[in-house]
């Protein structure tokens, strides 16, 4: 939503460029870490799964 509305706002020429950016790139850093978030979640089941002695299946 806030990505959208600075690209409005840099279309129309109230942003600057590097504002738009700075926009940009908080933007991708949000997608690295519901990725990088998603995979650890998956490293600690696993790891407390092998803790607790349930077999690790990599379903």
């Amino acid at each position: 939503m806030a990505y959208e509305y600075a690209k409005e706002r840099y279309d129309v020429g109230l942003m600057n460029s590097f504002d738009f950016g700075q926009a940009q790139a908080r933007v991708d850093d949000a997608a690295a870490n519901v990725i990088r978030s998603k995979y650890e979640y998956i490293f600690r089941l696993k790891f407390l799964e092998f803790f607790f002695g349930i077999p690790i299946s990599l379903d």
